[in-house]
């Protein structure tokens, strides 16, 4: 069965980047990409993602309330913070939601495919809305 990745960033360039890059994990990997948290949220009512990577600052519902969204509807969802914010009251937010990863803009495009193999391997997958 396919491991499905929910990418949620606002910035159309990188959103592609990532999504391209994430190729690389191999045809067992779906990756999606959405603009926002509000889309990300209604696709997520339709379909399952084991791992949802979302940028913070986003138009509308940002990364962190996203993220606490997931955690409170889809506890099993593995996820991963992106931010160009170093702040570190943001960093004990993304553990409190137990986000796997917290990851500083910019990245290396190899640390987030590292973060998502390791956050896909770490157990359960997402279960059924």
């Amino acid at each position: 069965m396919p491991k499905r990745i929910l990418v949620v960033e606002d910035e159309e360039s990188l959103a592609f980047l990532i999504e391209e890059n994430l190729a690389e994990l191999g045809p067992d990997h779906v990756i999606e990409v959405c603009g926002s948290g509000t889309e990300a949220l209604a696709r997520m009512t339709t379909q399952t993602f084991n791992l949802v990577i979302s940028d913070l600052r986003m138009p509308g519902i940002d990364g962190l309330a996203l993220l606490s969204e997931i955690r409170r509807l889809y506890p099993d969802t593995h996820l991963i913070l992106m931010t160009a914010c170093n702040d570190h009251q943001i960093e004990v937010i993304a553990r409190q939601l137990q986000v796997c990863r917290y990851i500083a803009k910019p990245f290396r495009v190899e640390e987030l495919i590292a973060a998502a193999q390791n956050a896909l391997s770490e157990g359960a997958a997402a279960t059924d809305p």
